[in-house]
């Protein structure tokens, strides 16, 4: 009987790690397919140092063991773009758990006052910044740098801003930088999302920038 059990235990363990692989797998092909279609590089490991270069965003300054993965670069219209999957732990021993997300940054020319946008939601309490101005736009809960005041981002902008960033998302824009974030899924959708939406939201802020 016990070896019957050790058994059927190494075949659910290799089950678990071929559907693993498998998934992976997946996930690879569903990036090199998009790096194809907008025309970016690919990159399955961090060659480029994306943690130290976007180190002042918020969204990549979470929990501990960050690990970056499936990284896209390259050039668009509204800038030079890294789109990765982005990994953390937050808590440690029985405590522990893993946050995972698609991750899109675009290098924009100027710099800009900063805020950050995240659903009201309990899972993304510890992603809020300590900035002085707080308020609501568009379902998402935005902390500013700036009240709106002329130094910063305005809530009325802000909603016209965030009707490009998908419900479950995170926004933020600090220095030059433009982020969105959307949890991890292992398809295809969820990084064409997040590419589409981060060069949506730069593009909608030098609209609004130039209308001013």
């Amino acid at each position: 009987m016990s070896s019957l059990l050790f058994t059927l235990g190494l075949a659910a363990v290799a089950g678990v790690t071929l559907c693993a692989m498998l998934a992976r797998r997946r996930q690879i092909g569903s990036v090199r397919s998009l790096s194809r279609e907008w025309h970016l590089n690919y990159s399955a490991e961090d060659l480029i140092g994306l943690h130290e270069r976007y180190y002042d965003l918020h969204l990549i300054r979470q929990g501990h063991r960050r690990q970056v993965s499936h990284i896209l670069h390259g050039v668009t219209p509204e800038g030079l773009v890294s789109l990765f999957c982005y990994r953390y732990d937050l808590g440690f021993g029985v405590n522990q758990t893993g946050r995972q997300w698609w991750m899109a940054v675009i290098e924009t020319p100027k710099a800009r006052s900063a805020w950050i946008a995240c659903p009201a939601d309990r899972q993304f309490a510890t992603l809020t910044a300590p900035y002085p101005h707080t308020g609501k736009a568009a379902g998402f809960t935005v902390s500013r740098e700036g009240g709106g005041d002329g130094e910063g981002a305005d809530l009325v902008d802000l909603e016209s801003i965030l009707k490009d960033v998908p419900a479950c998302g995170c926004a933020e824009v600090r220095q030059r930088l433009v982020a969105i974030a959307l949890p991890f899924r292992p398809d295809a959708e969820t990084p064409r999302q997040v590419l589409t939406a981060v060069r949506r939201v730069a593009g909608q802020i030098e609209h609004l920038e130039a209308k001013e």
